[in-house]
């Protein structure tokens, strides 16, 4: 999920006290010295506690060609992702989700049932 909707899940929660803010501040701050990266990432470890958590969603869709009813069973994970802390494709795709305003990505491997490609 994007910093801002971690953040959001944090206020709407109650937990957007403390260190809290100071992280997010930090960690959303262009060109981190080393120390800070290092300061950012512990804030944001200790005051957020970033874990993933795993949901599982099931239920009943609409097929978008046929209108026949599916079935579907997704398993996913959601974890906050920092553009200062992602690395890697991870960065490119923490700056997609930026750019697009994209708070949450749901990949095809999640889709466990009732995926539409075969038809």
């Amino acid at each position: 999920m994007s910093d801002r909707m971690c953040e959001q899940l944090l206020k709407f929660n109650g937990a957007w006290v403390g260190d809290v803010p100071r992280a997010f501040e930090l960690i959303r701050k262009d060109n981190l010295t080393e120390k800070e990266y290092y300061e950012a990432y512990r804030l944001i470890q200790k005051a957020v506690n970033i874990v993933t958590v795993k949901y599982t969603a099931y239920g009943t869709r609409i097929h978008p060609i046929t209108g026949e009813p599916i079935t579907y069973l997704n398993k996913f994970a959601i974890a906050p992702i920092f553009k200062n802390i992602a690395t890697g494709k991870m960065k490119d795709i923490c700056q997609y989700m930026t750019d697009h305003n994209i708070d949450n990505l749901l990949f095809d491997s999640a889709v466990k049932i009732g995926s539409c490609n075969p038809i």
